[in-house]
Formats: C-alpha cells, structure tokens, sequence
C-alpha cells in the first residue's frame, strides 16, 4: 500500500527510443556506457507507476490498485508518457534515487502544495544530474 507522499522514479528506457522518437530531448551520440531514463513522481507506489506506464492497456482503460485502500479499486490509467510506453526496460529501484517528499507531516493553508512543488524540483534535480552525468533523461 502507499504512504501517500510523492516518490520520485526513474525508469531505464531501451536505447532504441532516441532513434525512433526524433523529439527526444538529446542531442548527439549517446556513449555506449550511458542509459536513457524517464524520472517522474507519483504518490503510487513507484512500482504502480510502472506499472501504468507499462501494462497493455484493456479496451476500458481501467487497471487495478490498491495503492490507497486495503482492497483493489478499478482506477483509469492515466495518460501514456510518449517516451516510456512500449520503451521501458525496468524500474531502477535504489533508494538514493527515489526520494520521497513527505506529506503525512502537520499540514497547514497550502502544504499539499508546497510537498507536490517540492517533489517536482527534486523531479527536476534528479534529471539535471543524469543529465549532467551524460545519460539521456526525459522528465515532465
């Protein structure tokens, strides 16, 4: 089950995407000792997410979750990420690279956003770092 606070994720993306999606946000010849990721943030548990991202989508366009409640519920998946369907590899599942924001904290006029405006700088950081590292990384 989630603990409700955002995790940010990365997930490996195949190599073939920077050659079949021309809009990839990477120029030049990726070296071959570098990988191409999507980091995101979710208050689902990361592997959820991924599982959205992911799964072969059902003609009602429902999946099931649990992430909130003890019993599954049939949730609508949410819009495809360009990049990560169909191009996944895994999800990286190191904890120093899926921080978490917490939101279970004494809330306050504003706290959902300012935790959610937190989670996407660190989104943000977290691109610029493999970015800067040379790694191909797409984040919203």
């Amino acid at each position: 089950m989630s603990c409700n606070n955002y995790h940010i994720y990365l997930i490996e993306l195949n190599r073939i995407v920077l050659e079949e999606k021309s809009n990839f946000p990477y120029d030049g010849e990726l070296p071959s000792d570098k990988k191409v990721f999507y980091v995101g943030i979710t208050k689902h548990t990361p592997e959820c997410r991924y599982i959205q991202h992911t799964a072969v989508r059902p003609d009602n366009n429902h999946y099931l979750c649990n992430c909130f409640t003890d019993m599954s519920t049939s949730r609508k998946f949410p819009k495809k990420v360009k990049y990560v369907h169909g191009y996944n590899v895994n999800l990286v599942r190191l904890t120093s690279l899926n921080p978490i924001v917490r939101t279970d904290a004494t809330t306050f006029p504003g706290s959902a956003t300012k935790a959610e405006e937190e989670a996407k700088k660190i989104e943000n950081d977290r691109g610029e770092r493999l970015r800067e590292a040379g790694f191909a990384v797409y984040w919203n």
